[in-house]
């Protein structure tokens, strides 16, 4: 409820390469969002703007989902639910081999249009 950090795992401080130092019981969840902000991890924008968004959602309890390509082209789902009682839950899911069967569909489809189209075309003449 106080906007600390309570838990993580492993693959959580290594897919965002926090220091060491930053993830320990306690934490305000605003160094954790400023340091991915400062890092373009929250978008592009103004870092005081970006945090304090962020920030605002979670003292809302707004609910979000929403996906971060990082540096080495990993794309992360990252959603955020209000807990009861207060406080905040986020989980962080590698979707990128999702992202990358979509992307081989939506380029299939592509060409099988373009092929059906010239297919059409020769026909007609």
């Amino acid at each position: 409820g106080q906007l600390r950090l309570v838990a993580w795992n492993a693959r959580y401080a290594a897919l965002f390469d926090y220091p060491p130092e930053l993830l320990a019981v306690g934490t305000p969840v605003e160094a954790l969002v400023r340091h991915n902000a400062a890092r373009g991890l929250l978008g592009p924008g103004a870092t005081e703007e970006l945090v304090a968004r962020r920030l605002a959602h979670m003292r809302a309890g707004t609910p979000y989902v929403t996906e971060r390509t990082l540096a080495d082209g990993s794309v992360i789902e990252i959603r955020g639910n209000p807990m009861p009682g207060g406080g905040f839950v986020a989980t962080f899911t590698d979707v990128t081999p999702f992202r990358a069967a979509e992307q081989a569909l939506k380029l299939a489809n592509e060409t099988l249009e373009q092929r059906v189209a010239e297919a059409i075309a020769e026909r007609e003449h």
